[in-house]
């Protein structure tokens, strides 16, 4: 699968040529269990982006004094010159292609019209060159958005916030989460499976395109969002047979196990999702 980095920047202005104080970047992976594979917090030192000057904005300095105490400590300890920082994250997201065998690779941001234009416009100032061209960049605004029109989920009630705000590795995890969840989401709307079909009566059968989805219950009979995943054989002749491929596995993580099936049988010759169907 495509590797997945997802950037967020704090800065002192809004301007592309804006002075850059940290940069948060994470390495995902929506296929796997655990989605984090590395994340790192790069701080830059202020005075050191004089040499071409880079902007400051008195009202995002006014805006920054409304920000929390933690996001504001955030800001504070920077040791890397803004070549130095760059390189660094130059160096991660050059190892986080690496991961793709065909070293493509998806490079998020909350927004990419300023992330990523901020940092390609440090970049270019400084003479090193971008880990990564602008038809890579992808945006999380258009995943909520997707969510919101296509999964009726509202984003904000729905993914909590983890972390500080404005600590930028701390929200570049929070939207790989996101990203990670609502594609998911979006694999099994594909699959035409619908949650709270399976929610109820234990145990529940459910086919989806080739696997089936057991609702398993606990010694005490009650299910507790527990399934297990088959893989269903398909050969022509032969009565159905099923056999376990993924045990006793949370709901939350459900979304991602069956994304990864369905990645896999892109592989294989093409045949359209089938209905969910109990049986």
């Amino acid at each position: 699968m495509t590797a997945n980095v997802m950037i967020d920047i704090e800065t002192l202005s809004t301007e592309p040529g804006a002075t850059v104080l940290t940069i948060g970047v994470v390495a995902f992976d929506p296929l796997a269990s655990k989605h984090i594979l590395e994340s790192m917090d790069i701080r830059i030192k202020q005075d050191h982006q004089d040499t071409p000057a880079r902007h400051i904005s008195a009202s995002t300095l006014q805006w920054w004094e409304k920000q929390s105490n933690q996001a504001k400590e955030s800001l504070r300890g920077g040791t890397l010159s803004l070549p130095e920082a760059l390189q660094k994250l130059s160096d991660f997201i050059v190892r986080a292609r690496s991961r793709d065998k065909k070293m493509n690779l998806n490079v998020w941001a909350n927004d990419p019209d300023f992330d990523s234009v901020i940092l390609q416009d440090c970049f270019k100032t400084t003479g090193i060159l971008c880990p990564w061209q602008f038809w890579e960049s992808k945006s999380m605004r258009t995943m909520k958005m997707l969510a919101k029109d296509f999964l009726n989920i509202n984003t904000k009630k729905a993914y909590p916030r983890n972390g500080v705000y404005h600590n930028a590795e701390d929200d570049a995890v929070y939207q790989a989460e996101v990203v990670t969840d609502i594609m998911g989401r979006l694999a099994l709307n594909m699959c035409n499976l619908n949650w709270n079909a399976l929610d109820g009566a234990s145990p529940v059968w459910k086919s989806i395109d080739g696997l089936t989805l057991r609702h398993v219950a606990d010694e005490s009979g009650e299910t507790r969002g527990i399934y297990t995943l088959f893989a269903q054989s398909d050969i022509e002749g032969s009565s159905p047979q099923s056999f376990p491929i993924h045990a006793f596995v949370e709901k939350a993580e459900m979304a991602t196990l069956i994304s990864a099936m369905v990645a896999r049988q892109r592989s294989l010759p093409f045949r359209p999702p089938v209905n969910v169907s109990s049986y």
